[in-house]
């Protein structure tokens, strides 16, 4: 991890996402790592019925709005 940190000219973004559908949720987490920050984040989205390819896909919409943070 303090490899990913300190490196001042990349940045690592890790996401991803989770359905479960007893209670028809999504939860979200992203690591944000580079130029000497880490961020990390996690998000619940009730939905109306929880599918695999749109939770990715909320993940990584999830990533670029944490993604301004570090930035």
């Amino acid at each position: 991890m303090n490899s990913y940190r300190n490196n001042k000219s990349l940045i690592s973004v890790f996401c991803d996402a989770s359905c479960d559908e007893s209670n028809n949720s999504i939860g979200l987490g992203v690591i944000v790592v580079g130029m000497g920050k880490h961020i990390v984040a996690s998000e619940l989205k009730r939905v109306a019925a929880p599918d695999p390819l749109f939770g990715e896909l909320l993940a990584i919409e999830f990533s670029i709005k944490s993604l301004s943070e570090l930035l």
